[in-house]
């Protein structure tokens, strides 16, 4: 799920408050033009950042017993349920609610750091996945990665 890994790029946060705000308003195209203007970034690396601010704000509209349920349904391997009851419960639309459970199902979700997914994935002794993650989000090597998840309590 490349297209939900947070590219590694500093961006000032006035651009990420700007970015964000444009996302809030549905003005996506606006967002990565204005990402790209300030960063330097290509098309592609500027509208996986947009993606994740947008993912990011469809995450603040679901309550927290939504996420429960949608975590729920897609631990029983049922990602298409869980899309239509996060649908039936919040204001988002077919396409945003498949958006939000498919950053679910790659490990974000409210709040949730990288270390917090970690975490997670480690609570059930997934540490393929544990690794994967931090490698996908950081570029880091097999081999740092491994330091990184045995190094969290």
């Amino acid at each position: 799920m490349s297209n939900l890994a947070k590219p590694a790029v500093h961006v000032q946060p006035q651009t990420r408050h700007l970015a964000s705000g444009l996302v809030a308003e549905g003005k996506l195209v606006q967002a990565v033009k204005l990402v790209r203007g300030a960063t330097g970034l290509d098309l592609r690396s500027a509208k996986e950042y947009v993606d994740t601010l947008k993912l990011e704000y469809l995450a603040r509209g679901v309550p927290p017993e939504v996420e429960t349920a949608a975590l729920d349904l897609i631990a029983k391997g049922e990602p298409g349920e869980a899309a239509k009851e996060v649908r039936r419960r919040t204001h988002l639309g077919s396409r945003d609610a498949k958006l939000y459970v498919e950053a679910m199902r790659a490990g974000y979700g409210r709040g949730r750091s990288l270390s917090d997914r970690v975490r997670a994935f480690t609570a059930v002794e997934d540490y393929a996945s544990a690794i994967a993650v931090v490698q996908d989000e950081t570029g880091m090597t097999r081999e740092e990665a491994e330091r990184f998840v045995t190094s969290l309590d």
